[in-house]
């Protein structure tokens, strides 16, 4: 069991340095930089992200929206609440 264990730890230290090796012989990839993205996946990348940023100001706008009806529906409810009070003491 622990001969197994040994071999799979150095194919995986072995393909890791492999990984890295690659990654450091790739033009895209500078020293403690992140990647250069070229070609075809960057105008993909762009409109992903361009989607992801209106999706998130839209989930904004619809928080304080829905903020703002559970204040609204709290007020209804204090309101309703005074209404039947004094609808009971008549």
């Amino acid at each position: 069991m622990y001969k197994m264990q040994k071999v799979k730890r150095k194919k995986s230290h072995k393909s890791s340095r492999v990984i890295l090796t690659d990654r450091q012989q790739h033009p895209a990839w500078g020293h403690n930089t992140a990647p250069v993205l070229t070609s075809p996946h960057c105008p993909e990348m762009s409109e992903l992200r361009r989607q992801v940023e209106i999706l998130t100001n839209q989930r904004s706008r619809i928080e304080v929206e829905r903020d703002n009806l559970i204040d609204d529906l709290d007020k209804l409810k204090l309101r309703w609440e005074e209404r039947d009070g004094v609808c009971m003491s008549l």
